[in-house]
């Protein structure tokens, strides 16, 4: 009998991987700009336990892709770093017949994978935790939004888990386009809903959650009062009932 292969760790499983990838970052995109919009008052308290270990759980896995990127590109970049530059290539490599023009790729492919390395990095940095160390508990909602620079690796994601699980190229574009136009209608709503709500309190009157009757706002002392609130999920399935009919 052969040797068997050693298993891979589970976070590296060609499986397991893809789908956690499009995962966390679906969750993190849907869910943040939610609690900016509809749960305003959300803080590492227990009441929020299940958004807390989520958050913990992604924050986990990112930092584990993270920490793989920086492997993989640090030996590409010092492998990178043997060759000379474009304006001073070796003898023996103008005997081989390795161009300045080779060489000037591998350096542009090289400095692009350290910026999607910080871009990446940037996009799943668990800065919630920052602000409280720093006891600013009313900005966790705000900080965390540089989650939504998850938005540029998203489409990579579900493409190549649709390309894994459905074998009919149209049935991926079509379940693609249904994903986009969910996606789309949810951040829709959470932006009309939040930005509606921002106008009320500075003092505008009547605004669209107004008249559908979700808040009631008293205008008539120096500054706004919120003297009626519905429950968030009841808030957002207007909205995004709103956000469906206008798109």
């Amino acid at each position: 009998m052969g040797a068997s292969c050693p298993k891979r760790p589970l976070f590296q499983s060609k499986k397991f991987a893809p789908c956690c990838r499009a995962i966390c970052a679906v969750y993190f995109v849907a869910t943040v700009p939610w609690r900016v919009a509809f749960c305003p008052q959300f803080t590492f308290d227990p009441e929020f336990q299940w958004f807390i270990t989520l958050d913990l759980l992604c924050t986990i896995f990112f930092s584990f892709e993270t920490f793989q990127l920086l492997t993989k590109w640090s030996g590409i970049s010092l492998a990178s770093s043997i060759l000379p530059t474009m304006h001073d290539p070796t003898e023996q490599q103008k005997i081989d017949g390795l161009s300045n023009s080779m060489l000037n790729c591998r350096q542009k492919e090289t400095r692009l994978a350290w910026c999607n390395l910080l871009l990446f990095f940037t996009s799943t940095a668990p800065l919630e935790y920052l602000a409280m160390l720093l006891s600013k508990v009313d900005i966790v909602n705000y900080v965390m939004m540089n989650r939504l620079l998850l938005l540029f690796y998203l489409p990579k994601y579900l493409s190549n888990v649709a390309r894994r699980y459905i074998k009919s190229s149209g049935v991926q574009r079509t379940w693609l386009l249904f994903f986009t136009m969910g996606m789309t209608a949810h951040l829709c709503a959470c932006c009309f809903y939040y930005v509606a709500f921002q106008e009320a309190m500075n003092g505008v009157t009547t605004t669209w959650p107004e008249a559908a009757g979700i808040y009631a706002v008293d205008n008539t002392n120096a500054e706004p009062v919120l003297t009626k609130m519905t429950s968030a999920s009841e808030a957002y399935i207007t909205s995004l009932y709103w956000a469906c009919v206008t798109m």
